[in-house]
């Protein structure tokens, strides 16, 4: 997830686990912090990159975007959490 980040911005990357907190954890209020910042964000599951373009904090939802079709998401954090999802964020 980091890779594509570097590549296409030339800006350094970090990465973490959806979960709550922990090693490399990545909860809730730190992933809308990096969404409704200055990042670029990345979410990757079942060997899949995608791009988190926004959060709506009525329904708690990122809008999630897939970049090989039109088969775009609307996912909790839960949802991330279930799908044994990973995180990357430009460091910016």
């Amino acid at each position: 997830l980091t890779n594509g980040i570097e590549h296409v911005t030339g800006l350094s990357a970090s990465w973490g686990n959806v979960n709550a907190s922990g090693i490399n954890g990545v909860s809730s209020a730190e992933l809308q912090t990096l969404v409704n910042g200055d990042n670029v964000v990345t979410v990757g599951w079942n060997g899949h990159a995608r791009s988190i373009v926004g959060y709506d904090a009525i329904t708690g939802a990122y809008d999630i975007r897939n970049p090989y079709d039109t088969n775009h998401s609307s996912l909790t954090h839960a949802d991330l959490i279930n799908n044994g999802a990973s995180i990357a964020w430009s460091n910016s």
